[in-house]
């Protein structure tokens, strides 16, 4: 296996090809040889975490190779292609998006497709796309300290995108109608979630160094 780790690529870049090797079902003896690849990066990239503040961005990933040792005790790589491609190395968006179906929609008869989107990123949090029927996340969320009262609001505010549906007015699309805004308000704690949203980013902006 080789990550090119004698060009450092950038950390997110890095990241983001260690989180698809977790989950590609690896054997045990090239997720070891990923630990010491990623022992390497961590030396790497320390001094800088220490200098200057990442962008949030980066600082998500940077918590990420931090905790890729503490797995969750039922993840398997040797069950990845039995894995919903909502299932990431630490959250598992598919079971929640189902829960959060059968909790607030119980008239949907089907599941949407979950998975990740393929960034770390703070601008897009989630995302869902009427053409393919699917929901996505930012990987900012596959943490484990991601709060679980974040998680089943993004996924409800997607599913309320599912059944509330767009309408297209003067040439523009609009997704955030009125009745869409009205049914978002109903969510318990709605009116805390953009602030709660707002610091769990914040927070990972200086991310400690090791």
């Amino acid at each position: 296996m080789n990550l090119n780790i004698s060009s450092p690529p950038s950390i997110q870049a890095y990241t983001t090809r260690l989180r698809r090797r977790l989950l590609a079902g690896n054997p045990l003896e090239t997720l070891l040889e990923l630990h010491d690849c990623n022992q390497e990066m961590l030396c790497k990239w320390g001094p800088l975490v220490k200098r200057r503040r990442l962008h949030p961005a980066d600082g998500f990933a940077w918590r990420f190779i931090n905790q890729v040792e503490i797995l969750r005790p039922d993840f398997k790589p040797e069950a990845a292609r039995l894995r919903p491609k909502g299932q990431g190395v630490f959250q598992n968006f598919t079971q929640r998006v189902l829960q959060i179906k059968e909790l607030h929609f119980p008239e949907m008869e089907d599941m949407p497709k979950v998975r990740w989107l393929s960034k770390f990123t703070t601008r897009k949090l989630a995302h869902y796309n009427s053409t393919k029927d699917e929901v996505a996340f930012s990987l900012i969320f596959d943490q484990l300290n991601a709060p679980a009262e974040l998680l089943d609001y993004l996924a409800f505010h997607e599913l309320l995108h599912r059944k509330v549906g767009i309408i297209r007015e003067n040439g523009r699309v609009k997704a955030h109608t009125p009745v869409f805004k009205a049914e978002e308000r109903r969510y318990p704690g709605f009116a805390q979630m953009d602030q709660k949203i707002h610091q769990f980013i914040s927070e990972h902006q200086s991310p400690t160094p090791l």
